[in-house]
């Protein structure tokens, strides 16, 4: 709205004014000019020029003026309708799927948001803190909200509405007689909108020309590593927003197009003409947008520059950093009021709801991973002094979305110590959701994808589920879905390197922790699936590189420790038999780490197919000094065995060794040949060569170390 001060009509500039008002403003502002006296004629030609009159009449020109300034300038009057009022304060949220609650409590001056023990948002209007008249003002229009918050009103209900979309879902309406907050909830307004992304859902849904939709496989297809589907879907968002002049999710799509463009351009195997492609400008395109799209989208904007979510991770540190000295005081002696318990979770709990909600792929910035880190910390700062650790649905998520694997370890590194450990205590309902949810639909994914993409998150998401329930105590019900799973991903996934891992930690955590003790059916199965895999050429490199390195270790040491037994001679010939064809170095290698590890579970007739096999090989050292102590630990392998083998052969090749071992020089191998030693100094005849290596490496490994 454009007022005109200090004009007239006789002004020589004023069509030029005028025009200029309306070349710079996308629809029509209202214009108003003052003047100090009615004149008929004036009014009707200001009225060809849009400018509307309005009268103040006064001898002091200047005293006027002031009076109409204050008049314009004074807050809205308590007697206007409070419904509406409020309305009109958080209208622009209407069209959001998802509300932030930040922007909500902003936008209604003199209110915060309480939570629930439910984590909901509870809106308080504030009964203190109106040290201004037009404070006073507004706190008169919220307490007569207050009374007819049970109206039958149609902009009552759009403002539930809007207010559930921030998850906010009930009012505070007075304190009891202890002073604490009574609230009343809303009709049928008890329901989160919660992203299917939360419980890893990427399924692609037929879109039809629907932004919700669009928005939703959008993330999809970047969760799913399909960073080019990703891209063209948001074409089609930015063009369907165009054409209906969906300004809100058209500033989304201008962000998602640089973060997907971005990606694109430093990962260039695509099929995408990225020099036919620009960054969009958020601000140059904002003000672009007319003049009521700019108010609407206005925090949007300012989410989506960055601006808020660096305020955000500010705040969210302090907060951090203040829980830190109350931990401190507490252990100290001293005594801490907490308020408002459930505020951090329900504000990262909005926070997550609103970016995966609206369709805002801003994970790829690390202030917003922090900021989502920075609320987890609080959570554990929350439990300082507890033994039993308990996160939500929401934490959890945060655990395997943000984090990385060694950074979720260290993290949880107090919960894996045998002694004086914290432990992680989730409720059956989140340890079901973990597994029959999470990790199932993470594992479908990663089994049917069509496409050859490591590195694509599939796999580092099972990684961190599996480490996450490693830390719990399971029921058998939930053991036998877990080896359900387990078998799936052997059997059926492309695997990498990060599922390899994961299964072997979840072993070993889990006997470490609880001691228990799984079926030795179930685990003898696991490795014939996985060698069945090998047998039939079905592994790709990660896979067999996993299976001949060794990385399953835990699975071969469950089976020693509940004596099962491997009885397949069909699978150890069939090992054999392809193995026969690997090169002198493969072949050894993976004799020791796949056909000895069997060797050492196995019945009696499958160890004399491996024997006799075993026995048959010559390897000898080679000019590769590296190689050659591979081959020494090789025979020494088989001693350690009781594998009969001509000690004194064995011995030669370890003296061997120390002969030629060059001077200041390591090889990690060599700690094996010493450890491997060290185990057969029982036996007389090894001892000797035993300090000579231990002598003669000794310096290399000192060195090493302090190096």
């Amino acid at each position: 709205t454009i007022v005109m001060i200090g004009y007239s009509f006789s002004d020589i500039d004023l069509k030029q004014i005028v025009n200029w008002f309306q070349n710079h403003s996308s629809v029509q502002p209202p214009i108003y000019m003052i003047v100090n006296k009615y004149d008929e004629y004036l009014e009707k030609y200001l009225g060809k020029f849009g400018i509307n009159t309005i009268v103040v009449e006064c001898d002091d020109r200047t005293e006027s003026l002031k009076t109409f300034l204050k008049k314009i300038a004074a807050p809205i009057e308590s007697s206007q309708d409070p419904i509406e009022y409020v309305y009109n304060e958080i209208r622009k949220y209407d069209s959001y799927y998802v509300a932030l609650q930040e922007n909500i409590r902003d936008s209604l001056k003199n209110s915060e948001i309480l939570y629930d023990s439910k984590r909901r948002g509870i809106l308080h209007f504030y009964e203190f803190n109106f040290r201004e008249k037009e404070d006073e003002k507004r706190k008169n229009i919220y307490q007569n909200f207050i009374k007819q918050k049970d109206k039958e009103n149609e902009d009552l209900h759009r403002i539930y509405n809007i207010l559930s979309k921030a998850n906010i879902v009930g009012i505070v309406t007075n304190l009891d007689e202890n002073n604490n907050y009574k609230y009343t909830l809303f009709k049928d307004s008890d329901v989160r909108n919660e992203s299917p992304v939360i419980d890893f859902d990427f399924s692609i849904k037929k879109e039809n020309d629907d932004v919700f939709t669009i928005l939703k496989n959008i993330l999809c297809y970047r969760e799913l590593g399909l960073i080019e589907e990703a891209f063209e879907g948001n074409k089609r968002l930015i063009s369907l927003c165009k054409r209906r002049r969906n300004y809100i999710y058209l500033l989304i799509g201008f962000f998602n197009h640089n973060c997907f463009l971005h990606h694109i351009k430093f990962y260039p195997k695509s099929n995408i003409k990225i020099e036919e492609e620009k960054f969009f400008s958020i601000n140059e395109e904002y003000s672009f947008f007319p003049k009521d799209a700019q108010k609407e989208c206005s925090e949007l904007k300012n989410f989506l520059t960055l601006l808020d979510l660096y305020k955000f991770q500010f705040e969210s540190f302090k907060k951090a950093k203040e829980r830190e000295k109350q931990v401190r005081i507490i252990e100290n002696g001293g005594k801490v009021f907490f308020s408002n318990e459930n505020q951090f979770e329900g504000e990262l709990q909005n926070l997550i709801d609103f970016t995966l909600g609206n369709g805002i792929c801003v994970d790829g910035y690390s202030v917003y991973r922090e900021l989502c880190k920075n609320y987890i910390t609080i959570a554990f700062l929350r439990q300082k002094k507890e033994k039993h650790i308990s996160l939500s649905k929401i934490d959890l998520f945060v655990c395997i979305k943000y984090y990385k694997i060694d950074e979720l370890m260290y993290l949880f590194d107090d919960f894996r110590k045998k002694e004086d450990r914290k432990e992680l205590v989730l409720d059956s309902l989140l340890l079901n959701w973990l597994v029959d949810v999470a990790l199932k639909n993470c594992t479908n994914h990663f089994i049917g994808r069509t496409y050859n993409i490591f590195g694509d998150g599939l796999d580092g998401y099972i990684e961190k589920i599996l480490f996450l329930l490693s830390l719990s105590r399971l029921s058998d019900e939930l053991y036998g879905k877990i080896w359900n799973i387990l078998n799936c991903l052997v059997n059926e996934a492309n695997n990498t390197f990060a599922i390899f891992s994961a299964i072997n930690s979840f072993f070993a955590v889990q006997w470490y922790l609880y001691s228990k003790t799984f079926g030795a059916k179930q685990v003898i199965t696991l490795l014939e699936n996985l060698l069945n895999k090998f047998i039939c050429k079905k592994m790709n490199g990660h896979e067999e590189i996993a299976l001949s390195w060794n990385r399953l270790y835990n699975l071969y040491n469950c089976c020693k420790n509940l004596k099962s037994k491997f009885t397949s001679e069909y699978i150890i010939k069939s090992i054999i038999q392809v193995i026969d064809d690997f090169d002198e170095k493969d072949r050894m290698n993976f004799i020791q780490n796949v056909l000895l590890e069997l060797y050492q579970i196995s019945n009696k007739k499958c160890q004399n197919i491996i024997r006799r096999y075993v026995l048959k090989q010559k390897f000898s050292p080679s000019d590769d000094f590296g190689q050659s102590i591979n081959v020494v630990n090789y025979y020494l392998d088989l001693v350690a065995l009781d594998i009969d083998i001509n000690r004194a052969r064995v011995i030669q090749l370890v003296e061997s060794i120390v002969e030629k071992y060059p001077e200041n020089t390591f090889y990690s191998s060599i700690r094996t040949t010493l450890n491997i030693l060290e185990f057969l100094k029982k036996d007389n005849i090894f001892e000797d060569v035993y300090e000579k290596l231990k002598t003669k490496v000794g310096d290399a490994i000192t060195r090493f170390q302090g190096f």
